[in-house]
């Protein structure tokens, strides 16, 4: 995403293959969800990505993943798991529900009312 908020697609199947690490096109999206809705601001997200980063619950060893990088790229991160699946922790929603409950918490507010059913589940998630 730009420093305007553009989203800017040059090469369409990039974003849909996710250069092998996810859905690159609903991780940009979910920075411009956060920025229109939060100024990516959120308060809730902020704190989950400061708990999870003291936990340490993303470390693996000796890679680091994108998610803990800051708090937007957190919100990005877990948003791309919780409506799909990902190639990195937390991969999907039922594993990120487990990992990192706040963050989930934080994910499932900030997106109430625009969830998906849970696969998983096949009821409604949101409130």
């Amino acid at each position: 995403m730009s420093s305007r908020g553009d989203i800017l697609l040059t090469q369409p199947q990039d974003f849909i293959q996710g250069f092998g690490r996810g859905n690159v096109l609903l991780h940009e999206l979910a920075h411009a969800f956060d920025d229109r809705r939060y100024g990516m601001q959120n308060p809730a997200v902020q704190e989950a990505f400061e708990q999870a980063r003291r936990e340490g619950l993303y470390q693996d060893g000796e890679w680091t993943p994108y998610a803990v990088t800051n708090a937007r790229e957190y919100f990005a991160e877990l948003s791309s798991a919780y409506f799909l699946r990902m190639t990195a922790p937390p991969l999907d929603r039922a594993r990120l529900r487990r990992l990192d409950p706040a963050g989930y918490a934080a994910i499932e507010a900030a997106w109430a009312g625009a969830a998906p059913p849970d696969p998983q589940v096949g009821g409604h998630t949101g409130p």
